[in-house]
């Protein structure tokens, strides 16, 4: 379940919103009516819970953190754009492709 406060209920309940996130809870704070932000439980690793395998893929792993919301993808509606006529090291860098 999801609950959802305003930016001046967050402040003023904060302990409150606290406790619905050690329940298992996600809280979703609101701007405008607009969510900008969660308070949510972090997931622990149970006892004799094995680290991702060496041979998992990058895409397999991105899975795997959607699925348990360690990753939570933008909620952007703004294009993505490539960096251009960056100066410098950066600049360096992304010639160099590593």
């Amino acid at each position: 379940m999801t609950v959802a406060y305003t930016e001046s209920e967050a402040q003023a309940r904060f302990p409150e919103a606290l406790n619905l996130a050690r329940e298992g809870e996600t809280v979703v704070i609101t701007c405008d009516g607009e969510p900008v932000a969660e308070l949510r439980p972090i997931r622990r690793k149970k006892q004799g819970e094995e680290a991702a395998p060496e041979s998992q893929t990058m895409e397999e792993r991105t899975q795997e953190m959607l699925r348990d919301g360690t990753l939570v993808p933008a909620r952007s509606n703004r294009p993505w754009r490539p960096v251009a006529n960056v100066p410098g090291a950066l600049q360096r860098f992304l010639e160099d492709g590593r």
